[in-house]
């Protein structure tokens, strides 16, 4: 009997013990489940986020607007794209550099290298330092360069204007020296100044090299001469050319031109630019041309402008243009002009700078403006009498005082240069530019942060190049 109660009891134990067992598994299976769905969670949470920061980091930011212009974005995108082009732009140049400077057959390989790459420091070191410290200063041209882009392509749109693949084909060769076989527009050739519209202004007989006539009266020692006689001058005039020749370049055939392009986009395709943007460059450059001569149209503006030749009495301190001044009101201005042009003062200072007798021919008061930047002497050449010289004009020239005698020798509207007219429509397209960016331009600031930094400039050009030290001078002995 006893021990049936014994297995009983053992019975009722394991069964107790079993229940418990039940529980605790049950409820350790729980606190697992738990576990796992809020291990989970938090891994399908970071997924998420991770997700959704892909997609904002590659579907959301490069479609945000760098700068708006009217209605168009400029994208992030559109603009790292640029940046990555234009730093391999920069960095083809440089290397094409070292490949210029540097000897491959020289004796010390390291002293060749080390002096092309102080040589490309020396000439391209603001290419170096946009693409290695001041990186955001190139993020910056280009955002600037885009939105001056999307202005000149709405404004030809506005005007009906369009580049034809044709012209983007051969601006692309003119590059390249290429012309589709042909040869290159010839620039405008030297032509005499003709002369100009004759006044009662006496001249000298001896002509100085360049002078234009511009009078039918002579000038013999001290007598004036005021009948209309043809001049006979003693010395043989020059006619001066409306402007310098330039260069003509060599035409190259069509496979140097494609092997030429080849090597130039392999090189961007190398350094990961899309050598597409190339074209853009020359597609917007293009269309730059036409707005501004559509623009130079719109205003009206006239092909022609007064032009002016003078003679100049020249002297770097006060004193000696009041010397001069004092010989003027005793000989008259042509004759002191004569006498310093024919026998030029010397000095024994090489840095000093005597009295001159100068000539400029046919310009306008913009020319003259850019010699002399002060503006006293260009407003005395459109004011003064033709004939009639003027007092002591204290003016500048290259950023040095100067002191300035004149005499205007001919005045009369005559054409603009090439020169000149470009200047103006460019001038007028700058101030179209400027208008409109402040009226439909809008710059944010979030390109900051992502200014790309690749592809990257190989460091050995951005590196401190030692300098040779000379060696120590030699001990001597003491006795």
């Amino acid at each position: 009997m006893a021990k049936r109660n014994k297995t009983v009891e053992q019975e009722v134990i394991a069964k107790v013990r079993t229940r418990r067992e039940e529980l605790r598994e049950q409820r350790e299976s729980s606190q697992n489940q738990l576990v796992r769905r809020v291990a989970l969670g938090v891994i399908g949470f970071l997924a998420l986020v991770l997700i959704v920061g892909l997609i904002v980091e590659f579907l959301v930011v490069p479609r945000q607007a760098v700068a708006t212009v009217g209605n168009e974005e400029i994208t992030l995108a559109e603009w790292q794209d640029m940046v990555r082009y234009q730093r391999a732009r920069l960095i083809v140049g440089i290397e094409e550099q070292y490949e210029l400077f540097a000897d491959p057959e020289a004796e010390d390989p390291e002293a060749a290298e080390a002096q092309a790459i102080s040589y490309i420091q020396q000439f391209s070191g603001q290419q170096i330092s946009l693409l290695t410290n001041a990186y955001q200063f190139l993020g910056e041209f280009v955002v600037e360069q885009l939105v001056e882009d999307e202005l000149v392509r709405q404004g030809a749109e506005m005007r009906n204007l369009t580049v034809s693949q044709e012209e983007i084909d051969a601006a692309v060769g003119e590059q390249f020296s290429y012309f589709g076989g042909g040869l290159p527009t010839p620039q405008p050739s030297a032509t005499a100044s003709p002369e100009p519209t004759p006044s009662l202004t006496p001249v000298p007989t001896f002509t100085p090299e360049g002078f234009v006539l511009t009078s039918t009266e002579t000038l013999t020692g001290t007598e004036v001469t005021t009948d209309t006689v043809a001049v006979e001058p003693t010395a043989e005039p020059t006619l001066a050319p409306t402007s310098t020749p330039l260069p003509t370049a060599t035409p190259v055939s069509a496979d140097s031109f494609q092997e030429q392009l080849t090597e130039q986009n392999d090189g961007l395709n190398d350094l990961g630019a899309d050598e597409a943007l190339y074209l853009y460059e020359v597609e917007m450059s293009l269309y730059r041309e036409k707005l501004a001569d559509a623009l130079f149209a719109e205003q009206e503006i006239s092909t022609n402008a007064e032009h002016a030749s003078a003679f100049f009495l020249l002297a770097s301190t006060e004193e000696e243009a009041n010397a001069l001044a004092a010989q003027v009101a005793e000989k008259g201005f042509l004759t002191v002009w004569n006498e310093l042009k024919s026998n030029p003062i010397t000095s024994a200072d090489p840095a000093a700078q005597p009295p001159s007798a100068q000539e400029l021919l046919w310009r306008t008061e913009d020319d003259y403006l850019g010699f002399f930047p002060n503006g006293t002497v260009s407003e005395a050449i459109f004011s003064l009498p033709i004939g009639e010289a003027s007092g002591v004009l204290a003016d500048s020239s290259n950023g040095t005082d100067l002191w300035v005698i004149l005499q205007v020798s001919g005045r009369e509207e005559r054409p603009l240069s090439e020169t000149a007219l470009e200047e103006k429509k460019q001038e007028i397209l700058t101030t179209w530019l400027e208008e409109q960016r402040a009226a439909k331009v809008v710059v944010f600031e979030n390109w900051r942060t992502r200014v790309p930094r690749q592809p990257v400039l190989d460091v050995r050009y951005s590196q401190v190049i030692p300098t040779a030290t000379p060696p120590a001078a030699p001990e001597i002995p003491l006795p």
